[in-house]
């Protein structure tokens, strides 16, 4: 069985990749240099150490801190936040049609003017207009959203997107901790 034996942050012409070390069952090594599963045997003395492997991550959490950009995906950061909508809705003879929706005090009577996510998740098409496309019918939509009534007011939750500073701040913050954590002093 082959033995992962680390991975190495490196900082290249084009940003930062990943170089993965491997010992084969063999007993030989390899390094896969840019993840990408090209494996390419190596030396046991091309091996890094393991002062030279602390060494860039700590250089990649600083990246990181500095730009609250994160490259190889090694923080794990919330990209979408709940938010709370409330929406209309009435049928017609096209089926489930949308009267107007409201978010933190603003109301939304034409669908194009909602955020992109919220209307995908209405699967509101623009050569449909103000047809709810994914139900043919309000019989449909009434199974998919039990409680639902006709020209009523109902409440959803729907995953939203974060700025994009909140998540470089997020992050700026996790790489800040890793590397405290990492510091022996």
């Amino acid at each position: 069985m082959d033995d992962l034996i680390g991975q190495v942050p490196v900082e290249g012409e084009y940003g930062w990749y990943l170089s993965t070390y491997w010992r084969y069952e063999d007993g030989t090594y390899g390094v896969d240099a840019f993840t990408d599963g090209d494996h390419d045997g190596i030396e046991e003395e091309d091996m890094p150490a393991p002062e030279s492997i602390e060494r860039d991550w700590r250089a990649y959490y600083e990246h990181v801190a500095r730009t609250g950009e994160d490259d190889l995906g090694q923080f794990l950061v919330r990209r979408s936040r709940p938010e709370r909508w409330e929406f209309r809705l009435n049928d017609s003879i096209i089926g489930p049609v949308f009267i107007d929706a409201r978010r933190a005090g603003r109301v939304y009577r034409d669908p194009a003017d909602l955020p992109a996510h919220v209307r995908e998740w209405l699967t509101i098409q623009p050569a449909r207009a103000r047809c709810i496309t994914a139900f043919k019918t309000w019989t449909e939509l009434e199974a998919a959203q039990p409680g639902i009534k006709r020209y009523r007011w109902f409440t959803v939750t729907l995953d939203g997107p974060r700025s994009d500073a909140a998540v470089r701040r997020e992050l700026r913050l996790r790489a800040r901790t890793a590397l405290l954590e990492g510091d022996d002093t």
